[in-house]
Order: structure tokens, then C-alpha cells, then sequence
């Protein structure tokens, strides 16, 4: 079964997860509210299952090392330049 949500807000995601956690979680690394790192990390702590893929505009290499540090399976930067 594939079950595909969408959250307005790290808090919002956070709260949607009840009691069957997904396998996987795509995040944006700037958020409303909390930043993706620490969803990552609230994530990774409550739920350590839970796959988390970063998405971001910004190619720096201490945003690689951050979203490690906070338990980020794979960063993924957004190509704006594809147009």
C-alpha cells in the first residue's frame, strides 16, 4: 500500500505521523516553523525507522555534513537552472 501525505509544517508532519509511522519522508530543508534538520532529528529519535530524504537549493558542503549529523539518509539539491 502507498499512502502519499503532505504537511504545511515540520510540526504539522510530526503530528501527522500517529501510530503506523511511513517508511520514508521527503523534507525540505527550510521549513515553516522547525528547520527539516531538527524534524530530522525528532524523526530519527522518536521513530528510527523512518527513512529521511533532504531537498534543498542550496549545494553547500556544511548543510551536507549538518543534515548527516542530524540523521539524513540522502540530501538531494533542487536543479533551478533545468528551464
Amino acid at each position: 500500500m502507498v499512502v502519499l501525505e503532505e504537511a504545511g509544517s515540520g510540526e504539522e508532519a510530526l503530528q501527522r505521523i500517529n501510530g503506523t509511522p511511513p517508511d520514508l519522508i521527503f523534507t525540505d530543508m527550510r521549513l515553516a516553523g522547525i528547520s527539516g534538520f531538527e524534524l530530522a532529528q525528532k524523526l530519527k529519535r522518536d521513530f528510527p525507522g523512518i527513512r529521511v530524504a533532504m531537498l534543498t537549493g542550496y549545494d553547500f558542503p556544511e548543510y551536507r555534513r549538518v543534515a548527516s549529523q542530524y540523521g539524513v539518509d540522502r540530501f538531494f539539491v533542487k536543479d533551478f537552472h533545468w528551464i
